[in-house]
């Protein structure tokens, strides 16, 4: 019998029974005990795990003592643990689900109802609340550090006596609470409210997190330091105005690398979070700092150890008897599967390295390939013994018989992209694909190799499968009828051992026994450019960031390569740590982690995506960095390379700030913020210049054409309407730079290419330096050169600048001297300064000096903009040629790049050196500026021919 409207839309039964005992307890016209209801009501339907009255009155923070108890008194009908005996310490349930559904429906319980947003927010504040009264050293108060803690006797009474139920549910849950207060996909506004949580963060963060994590390896629960890392992340990202909290995810980013490395060590023997741990914290990381913060002087000795950065491989997982033959992640990376020649599979948490559960029996012979479901919930393996097996991914119990149907060796298994299918490639030459809910095979097999198929892969749609084979090719199959697309793929010259599709399915990549990696386009099956060869043994595995921009290898030799999967070019050096030969490799699913197995037994995983402290290279592009520049306030940097992207920095940290700005066709040689630090401007050898918003990176309008050559030099206008570029087709153009239009006609009269140009303090002229030998000066306005040429230097101009108040022009060149000129007149101010190859010219804030830097005699000198004299002796100090000078915004110091690897800081009135060098580079420093704040320097570093520029962040306080 069917429902009718009015009965479907009739409120359940029990609601006016509810509704009287909630109006029989409460009167709505209270607004004092509505307020106290309604406060203490949103904390217990909100935590996360039952909690006692006693426990829940701990957690207040801003109510009467007996808050709780009156409001729970009269509820006693309706949640359980109120008139208990022991009640204080009975936890408090709803006797129904249907008390909670009511009290969560604001249209069924009306004033009754319960914010559980409330909730969340009062039980984060309480949380806090109790960390910062209670959490301090050994918070467990054992005894000794020597043994585990599995060994130390009543260890859970002693807890029970030592960690209180309220610091215990604060340290488990309150980074969900505080997850659960921010409700926005379109980012978090930065309010008062906002600033005073993040400072509750920064004062945990900063002074407590260091006991918080003993608290959690005493619970075994070392594993929510990571998501809580997490969580934090996500949010200061969120905060739409988030650049004053670098330090605070970097520290975050710190904590996820401790754990990931000593997460198992704190849960075995936690004392050892102090005496193992901590002297292994990088000096330069931001955790280095918040541990000293919570250190006495006799913990501090911990820290006599001199470590740099964090290691790559930060977790090493080892249980299996027997070679690692295969690993995949989870789809939320927090779980890795391995299987095993010893027969089993195992499962692991990702994050601390500890074994979840028991190994996964079911097979008779080698587990020769893995993959997780789509959902995370189900596991395929195939093994030797001829069958495929699936397993529940949370109990690890089988889900039904195996698969049965090859007559040889599974080699490879994979799900389908929808998880409804499962695809296997064998020794007996076939690919085979099944129902993953049934385990029945569908259709016939998949029937082309010659030779054993070695490894199988759906494409990201999932209406194609890729196979390889040791017959030594890869063919490509549609997924639905089983009919071979195009014909095989060929190229290597020995068996394919592994192959993937690109996350967007154009490509495929695979491995092989030649000892080299192919990429493919797998729509016309040719390969694209040459192979990737740096190995020296058989390629076992390969697979795509999930981005597609890199391609992970593993190898025979012992070692795992990271590849650029555009260019081919091997990124960085192998990673090196196993002991026998790679099987199997994967990228997490944030791109951030690697996982590795090996024939050594162990896992690996590396982190390849670690922030670096301040101090150190700001590392990211793959090419020379040629122009770099802060940001009007001081907090960003940006850098143009040519390896055709800008990036944009963090100036505190030094971390990059979102992805490469991608859309020149060629190298980026200059680059340059607008006044306001909106956007940026960018000019590149593929003769275009494209406007960029500083904010979201995205690219602003179509690119400005018109240069002839590459374009060399740009700059905002001093009221950032207009742009000037000069380039190597010996023109100097002017744009609109909110349109993108050119005004008016290229201004023309150098012979030769323009190398820099630069628009005068008040936007009305324009100077430009040429190779050529001369300086023009030009009308901003109408374009016309004011003047004949600036003559004088005998080589190529490479850098010009106007003075303060513009009314100088100062000029360097490669005939070895600097020039200054009247900007009015044009004429040279008497005589040149000469006796250096100069490398580079700055005017100080005030106008009134001039420093430069000699490439030959290692010196810097400073002159009277004035007078033309030298002010004093040459600094002397650099030990070879010195590259790049330059004033501090208050003119007091100066700071100076050098061929000998460093950077020096100077006192401008004393001329003497401030402090020791700043020794961080590996090679050459060839450019160095201050921030206009005052408290930091930038430097670019040319290396060798195979190294990248580097940019380098200093605080020179």
């Amino acid at each position: 019998m069917g429902l009718n409207e009015s009965s479907a839309n009739k409120p359940p039964a029990l609601d006016k029974v509810y509704e009287i005992i909630l109006d029989d307890a409460f009167s709505v016209k209270d607004e004092y005990a509505m307020t106290g209801y309604r406060s203490i009501m949103s904390q217990v339907l909100a935590a996360f795990e039952p909690l006692s009255r006693a426990t829940l009155q701990r957690l207040q923070t801003g109510h009467d003592k007996n808050t709780v108890s009156s409001v729970l008194y009269y509820l006693g009908s309706l949640f359980t643990g109120i008139w208990n005996s022991d009640s204080d310490n009975t936890q408090v349930r709803p006797v129904h689900t249907s008390v909670l559904d009511f009290l969560l429906d604001k249209n069924r319980s009306k004033e009754f109802w319960v914010d559980l947003q409330q909730g969340h927010e009062l039980l984060a504040k309480g949380s806090f609340h109790v960390m910062f009264r209670d959490l301090h050293f050994n918070m467990g108060k054992l005894e000794s550090s020597y043994v585990m803690n599995s060994e130390i006797k009543d260890l859970e009474t002693k807890l029970s006596k030592s960690l209180t139920p309220e610091i215990k549910y604060a340290c488990r849950w309150w980074d969900l609470h505080f997850q659960n207060m921010w409700q926005s996909d379109s980012g978090v506004e930065n309010t008062e409210a906002i600033k005073t949580w993040v400072k509750n963060l920064e004062n945990f963060f900063f002074h407590y997190s260091l006991y918080w994590m003993e608290v959690l390896g005493l619970m075994k629960e070392i594993g929510i330091a990571s998501r809580t890392a997490e969580h934090t992340i996500i949010f200061l990202e969120n905060l739409k105005d988030n650049m004053e909290y670098s330090e605070l995810k970097k520290c975050m980013t710190d904590i996820l690398a401790f754990i990931r490395i000593f997460g198992k060590v704190i849960t075995t023997s936690t004392p050892h979070l102090y005496l193992s741990g901590m002297p292994f914290v990088p000096e330069n990381s931001q955790l280095h700092k918040v541990f000293e913060n919570c250190c006495n002087k006799q913990q501090k000795a911990v820290f006599s150890r001199q470590i740099n950065n964090w290691p790559d491989d930060q977790v090493i997982l080892k249980g299996h008897i027997s070679s690692i033959t295969a690993v995949a992640f989870s789809p939320d990376g927090k779980r890795i599967v391995s299987g095993s020649d010893d027969k089993s599979i195992r499962i692991w948490n990702a994050d601390t390295g500890e074994a979840i559960g028991n190994p996964l029996q079911g097979h008779s012979f080698r587990v020769s390939s893995l993959a997780f479901s789509p959902d995370g919930k189900r596991i395929v393996s195939g093994s030797y013994d001829k069958s495929i097996r699936i397993w529940n991914a949370d109990t690890g119990e089988a889900i039904g018989g195996p698969l049965q149907g090859h007559s040889d060796a599974v080699n490879s298994v994979a799900f389908s992209p929808d998880g409804k299918r499962i695809v296997s490639g064998s020794w007996d030459m076939s690919i085979r694909i099944w129902n993953a809910d049934t385990g029945e095979a569908i259709g016939d097999p998949f029937q082309g190799h010659s030779d054993p198929v070695s490894s199988v892969a759906f494409s990201p749609d999932g209406k194609r499968i890729v196979s390889g084979s040791y017959d030594k090719s890869i063919r490509i199959w549609n997924a639905d009828t089983g009919e071979a697309i195009g014909g095989p793929l060929q190229g290597h010259s020995e068996g394919v051992i592994s192959v993937a599709f690109s996350p967007d399915g154009k490509r495929i990549v695979s491995g092989s026994w030649d000892s080299s990696i192919r990429i493919w386009n797998a729509d016309t099956g040719e390969a694209i450019g040459d192979p990737l060869k740096e190995y020296s043994n058989t390629i076992s595995s390969v697979a795509f960031s999930p981005d597609g921009k890199r391609i992970v290898s593993g190898s025979w030799d012992k070692s795992i390569g990271i590849w650029n999967a555009d260019t081919g070019e091997a990124i960085g050096d192998p990673l090196q740590g196993h002991s026998d030969a790679v099987s199997s490799v994967a990228f997490s699913p944030d791109g951030k982690r690697i996982v590795s197995g090996s024939w050594d037994r162990s896992i690996r995983i590396w982190n390849v995506d670690i922030g670096e402290a301040i101090g150190d290279p700001s590392q990211g592009h793959s090419d020379a960095v040629s122009s770099v520049a802060f940001s009007p306030d001081g907090k960003r940097i940006i850098s143009g390379s040519e390896d055709k992207s800008i990036r944009i920095w963090n100036a505190d940290t030094g971390e990059a700030i979102g992805d490469p700005l991608q859309g020149h066709s060629h190298g980026v040689d200059s680059v340059a913020f607008s006044p306001d630090g909106k956007r940026i401007v960018s000019g590149s050898e593929d003769k275009s210049i494209r406007i960029w918003n500083a904010d979201t990176g995205e690219a602003i309008g179509d690119p400005l054409k018109g240069h002839l050559s590459q374009v060399t030099s740009v700059a905002f206008s001093p009221d950032g309407k207009r742009i000037v570029s000069g380039s190597l087709d010996a023109s100097i153009r002017i744009w609109n730079a909110d349109t993108g239009e050119a005004i008016g006609d290229p201004l023309e009269g150098h012979l030769d290419g323009v190398n820099s140009v630069a628009f005068s303090p008040d936007g009305k002229r324009i100077v430009s330096g040429s190779k050529d030998k001369s300086i023009r000066i030009w009308n901003a306005d109408t374009g016309e050169a004011i003047g004949g040429p600036l003559q004088g230097h005998s080589d190529g101009v490479n850098s010009v600048a106007f003075s303060p108040d513009g009314k100088r022009i100062v000029s360097g060149s490669w005939d070895k001297s600097i020039r200054i000129w009247n900007a009015d007149t044009g004429e040279a101010i008497v005589y040149p300064l000469e006796g250096h190859l100069v490398s580079s010219v700055a005017f100080s804030p005030d106008g009134k000096r001039i420093v430069l830097s000699g490439l030959w005699d290692y010196s810097i000198r400073i002159w009277n903009a004035d007078t033309r004299e030298a002010i004093g002796d040459p600094l002397q100090g650099h030990s070879d040629k010195v590259t790049s000078v330059t004033f501090s915004p208050d003119g007091k110091r100066i700071v100076s790049g050098s061929l000998d690897q460093s950077i020096r800081i100077w006192n401008a009135d004393t001329r003497k050196a401030i402090g020791d060098p700043l020794q961080k580079h590996p090679h050459e420093v060839t450019l160095v500026t201050f921030s206009s704040d005052d408290r930091r320097a930038v430097s670019i570093m040319q290396g060798e021919l195979s190294d990248a520029h580097k940019i380098i962040s200093q605080f020179v306080d």
